[in-house]
């Protein structure tokens, strides 16, 4: 399955690309993987083998943009959709400046929500 998905995704057009995500949330004083030091509201974890680092990742449901550049082993693994039951979704990891302000997108938004991938 997760190869099916894969291969799908990294074959699809290189125009935007839809899928769905489960989008969880991050907070700490952190470098990215990339080295980067992230920004709240700006940056997002993704699997780089799915969503390439540099990739502009597009929330409508939020109405915001991100910029990938930033992994993490849950988010590689989609254990946040995998645990719901959702093995077809892939994991985003949105970074926020405090636990307060993830918790406030927590109760807001979704747990599953329509990204678009844009280059």
């Amino acid at each position: 399955m997760k190869a099916i998905l894969l291969a799908l995704l990294l074959f699809a057009p290189l125009q935007a690309r839809e899928m769905i995500a489960r989008v969880t949330y991050y907070w700490g004083d952190t470098i990215t993987s990339t080295g980067a030091k992230p920004i709240c509201g700006k940056t997002i974890a993704v699997d780089p083998k799915i969503i390439p680092y540099g990739s502009k990742v597009v929330i409508p449901q939020m109405g915001k943009s991100f910029k990938a550049v930033d992994t993490g082993s849950s988010v590689v693994a989609r254990t946040a959709a995998k645990k719901l039951g959702r093995h077809d979704a892939i994991v985003v990891d949105v970074f926020c400046s405090s636990r307060a302000v993830a918790m406030q997108k927590i109760r807001k938004y979704p747990l599953f929500m329509k990204i678009k991938v844009e280059k």
